[in-house]
């Protein structure tokens, strides 16, 4: 019966993520949620939270205890000559402790480094649900461009379908031409195909998102399209760019890579010192000899009688190495010189893409109010040019020109109109709205 219900609503959630209509919202949220990379990410950050928790507890005395006992059976010989048996019970009892007393600091050197790997990690996954929310919206806005464009096709689909038919009616009483119905024909079989073409355009992009969402594709995948004016806003540029370098992830985890370049050089350095630990330890043992009992005493007297404590200073004094410490630093050194550099770079690079932002806005802002007054005068030409054409004035041919420079026209809006939506997003992710 459990498995049953779990089948049920296992198959439950999948209807439901193929049929529910999707905002551009719900798949950001669904994706930073549920995605895989994001899931094991998280898993990566605590692991390194416990890599601190480990070199913490290094700050603690070990301690241990053992023991070990051994049975002997046979025959030896003495210095004399002489063979004897042998056979005995021989066991150890100790409890040992040590501490570190000097490291040059190397424990809380490993504290320092596991703290920025942490942080690495984490601005890693803020990295990462970055370029997730710009793969969605890419995929997301690539849906509605399609789904306009297929519209349009669909239009001229029906329209071509509808010249077409009235030329071959008119050709049958002689009024058309076989070259007029010829052009209608070949026009038609060209926009059922750029129709066709256009469905499927709209279907890969939505198996493009459910990709990126990580679900299976449905056709039953919907999205709410964006009602939004296209309106320029007035943005004080370098206050956003400096905004957005300031808490952009992939800066700060080039930042914080410095820093652990730098606290390796430290760990490095650390073996050049002398290291210093403290032990201290109890034991005890006990002998019974199976051959001469007279001279074995009983366990508790024995392990009372040979009960001792030791007390040692261990000092570990470095003398030569082979000159692998400092190679190893002059490694550091190019290691901490390629971190800075990387961080400049992107820097550099970040700067650009917002700088690249505000270009593409302030260009497709324009395009799409020239597109807007051409698919204006386009419609009108058009419309003038379906009068001509049923007044017998002009040819199919001027008409399908008409037309197919409408569509051109109307398609160039839909594009300017996504793209400026596109990068305004775009600029939101990377603001962190």
């Amino acid at each position: 019966m459990i498995r049953i219900l779990f089948i049920c609503c296992f198959f439950f959630n999948i209807i439901y993520l193929e049929a529910q209509t999707w905002s551009i919202k719900d798949c950001i949220e669904y994706a930073l949620k549920n995605n895989i990379d994001l899931k094991k990410n998280t898993i990566e950050q605590h692991i390194k939270k416990k890599d601190i928790e480990i070199n913490k507890k290094e700050r603690l005395p070990s301690v241990s205890a053992s023991n070990s006992s051994i049975f002997s059976f046979g025959q030896q010989q003495d210095v004399f000559g002489n063979n004897r048996r042998n056979d005995n019970l021989n066991s150890s009892t100790s409890v040992s402790s040590e501490f570190t007393l000097f490291n040059h600091r190397l424990i809380d050197k490993n504290i320092k480094k596991s703290t920025y790997e942490t942080e690495v990690s984490f601005y890693n996954g803020e990295n990462l649900k970055q370029q997730l929310s710009i793969k969605i919206i890419e995929n997301y806005l690539s849906i509605l461009v399609n789904k306009e464009i297929e519209k349009i096709n669909y239009n001229n689909m029906i329209y071509a379908k509808e010249i077409f038919e009235k030329v071959e009616k008119s050709q049958k009483v002689g009024v058309s031409s076989k070259k007029e119905l010829k052009e209608s024909e070949a026009e038609f079989i060209k926009e059922n195909f750029n129709y066709t073409k256009a469905k499927l355009e709209t279907k890969r992009s939505i198996q493009q998102l459910t990709q990126t969402l990580q679900i299976d594709f449905s056709d039953k995948f919907e999205v709410i399209p964006i009602n939004r004016e296209i309106d320029i806003n007035l943005m004080n540029n370098e206050e956003i760019i400096y905004k957005i370098i300031e808490n952009n992830p992939s800066i700060e985890q080039s930042k914080v890579n410095i820093n652990i370049e730098k606290i390796n050089k430290e760990i490095i350095k650390t073996k050049q010192y002398p290291k210093l630990s403290l032990s201290a330890g109890v034991g005890t043992f006990y002998f019974n000899s199976f051959v001469n009992k007279s001279t074995s005493k009983s366990f508790f007297t024995q392990n009372v009688d040979n009960f001792t404590q030791q007390l040692a200073f261990n000092l570990t004094i470095p003398i030569f190495n082979k000159g692998i410490i400092k190679t190893q630093l002059e490694q550091s050194d190019l290691n901490r010189e390629y971190a800075e550099d990387s961080y400049k770079l992107q820097v550099i690079t970040v700067e650009q893409e917002i700088q690249n932002i505000f270009l593409n806005m302030e260009l497709f802002y324009e395009t799409y109010l020239a597109s807007k007054k051409l698919v204006e005068s386009s419609k009108t030409a058009y419309e003038y040019g379906v009068i001509s054409f049923e007044a017998g004035i002009s040819t199919i041919y001027d008409l399908n020109i008409l037309r197919n420079n409408l569509k051109q026209a109307e398609s160039e809006l839909i594009k300017a109109k996504y793209s400026y939506s596109f990068n305004q997003e775009l600029l939101n992710v990377y603001l962190g709205k």
